[in-house]
């Protein structure tokens, strides 16, 4: 499980997009850099630690996608779309870098 999060570190790169294309919606990839750090741990410990850090990522990408499909129907506005599920990515990927720097301080 480790190194697949050390591989989704590289899809930061796709950020690189956002500079020939102008498109706002490639700066969500640049949540998935901190996936670096996550690597150079690797005891039992560190795999608890990215268990309940994803759990919460889990948690949060429900909840939000509820609240953002609600606000998309109520409002009648498919614009807000690809903001409100953007917010849900890259809030679950800060959520789960957060939660995962946290459980590994204590």
């Amino acid at each position: 499980m480790k190194n697949v999060l050390w591989y989704t570190g590289f899809l930061c790169l796709l950020t690189l997009l956002y500079f020939p294309t102008g498109n706002l919606g490639f700066a969500g990839f640049l949540a998935f850099a901190p996936y670096f750090y996550i690597y150079k741990d690797n005891d039992e410990r560190n795999q608890k630690n990215v268990e309940m850090a994803t759990r919460n990522a889990f948690l949060w990408m429900i909840i939000s996608s509820a609240f953002a499909i609600a606000y998309v129907g109520l409002t009648r506005d498919p614009a807000y779309l690809q903001s409100a599920f953007m917010t849900v990515f890259v809030g679950s990927l800060s959520v789960c870098i957060i939660s995962y720097i946290y459980y590994n301080s204590r």
